[in-house]
């Protein structure tokens, strides 16, 4: 028996109709093509966001066509509502994501991130994207509801009533996170491509993008990517580094120089370490010349603090690497320790 006999003979074959069949092909099209289909209407250059599109697409077709098998070979006589609810759903899942793609592109900014151009969400982009999806969804749901025949589920105040209760209950999972994305991306304040710093999040990271329900850093240091959920985001202290004045960001580092040491050595010390320091790395802002103070005034040393002025706020972290070094190796020339000296005492001081 060759195959098509046995596809003509077989339980799919007579219980497929013509729509059915085209159904499953649309389904195996778009699956084959799903990663063409994601990377057409791609919004941005996101790899992760683009994978996981494409994931979501493939696992959506790969379910349908294993209801569908599933439905055929047990000769369950509605196969075509299963076709119909298929394409439903997969309709839904493309119109919502061509209407983000839309809104994006025609609410959203385009900023440029370490060299790189990206389009980024904006509130309005967020807030037209979440009504559409709720519109499609709705839409779907009671598309799906006239294939079954099941409209008489929504004169059952049962159901509505579950339903408005299985969101009150899930409310504090998605209602704090889907608020704080919306007032994050409104305040425009912690938009893609600003520098923030947080010390309770353990955070020095650029901003890549926020969404409804987290935003995503790309740390400075390690360069991998951090998800912060947007309540946290908003209940944590975060500084914005990249909004500094003209002169640039006024960063410092702290160095513990024994007594020994007049301020005018430690002066003509930490200033020829900042000049080495412009030398090694552009991120200076050298219009600016460094201040340099006496902070504290421990049990074994003094604590000589650096201010310096950086231009590139992306070059936080390696310009202050060349502070240290030059001033490492500034030392060691002239014999000046940088360690934590031992106590020093003054004897033979006048007494009270």
């Amino acid at each position: 028996m060759s195959v098509i006999d046995w596809l003509r003979d077989h339980p799919v074959a007579t219980n497929f109709t013509a729509f059915d069949w085209v159904i499953v092909a649309l389904n195996v099209l778009t699956l084959v093509f799903s990663g063409r289909i994601a990377r057409a209407f791609r919004p941005d250059p996101d790899e992760a966001s683009y994978r996981t599109r494409v994931w979501a697409l493939r696992g959506l077709n790969i379910l349908l066509l294993a209801l569908q098998a599933v439905a055929a070979l047990a000769e369950f006589r509605q196969v075509t509502l299963v076709s119909q609810t298929g394409l439903t759903l997969l309709l839904a899942y493309l119109c919502i994501h061509f209407a983000n793609v839309f809104f994006l592109r025609r609410y959203g900014r385009q900023r440029e991130i370490e060299g790189e151009t990206v389009r980024t969400q904006t509130y309005q982009s967020s807030v037209f994207s979440l009504i559409a999806m709720i519109a499609i969804g709705s839409v779907a749901l009671l598309v799906i509801m006239n294939i079954w025949e099941t409209t008489s589920w929504l004169k059952a105040t049962s159901v509505l009533g579950g339903l408005l209760v299985a969101l009150v209950a899930t409310k504090d999972q998605w209602a704090p996170d889907t608020v704080s994305g919306l007032i994050i991306l409104y305040n425009g304040q912690i938009r893609p491509g600003a520098v923030v710093r947080s010390d309770e999040l353990d955070l020095l990271a650029i901003a890549l993008r926020t969404t409804l329900t987290e935003t995503t850093f790309k740390d400075l240091v390690q360069r991998h990517h951090v998800v912060v959920p947007n309540r946290r985001l908003r209940e944590a202290k975060v500084e914005i580094l990249s909004d500094c004045t003209g002169s640039g960001l006024w960063e410092y580092h702290d160095f513990n120089i024994s007594y020994d040491c007049s301020p005018k050595v430690v002066t003509e010390l930490l200033e020829e370490a900042w000049t080495r320091a412009c030398a090694k790395n552009r991120a200076f802002n050298t219009d600016v010349r460094p201040r340099i103070r006496a902070v504290e005034a421990g049990d074994h040393a003094v604590q000589w603090r650096l201010f310096y002025a950086i231009g590139n706020v992306y070059a936080i972290k390696p310009a202050r690497f060349a502070i240290v070094e030059s001033a490492l190796a500034l030392a060691a020339e002239r014999g000046i320790g940088l360690d934590t000296p031992l106590t020093h005492e003054v004897r033979g001081g006048p007494t009270g």
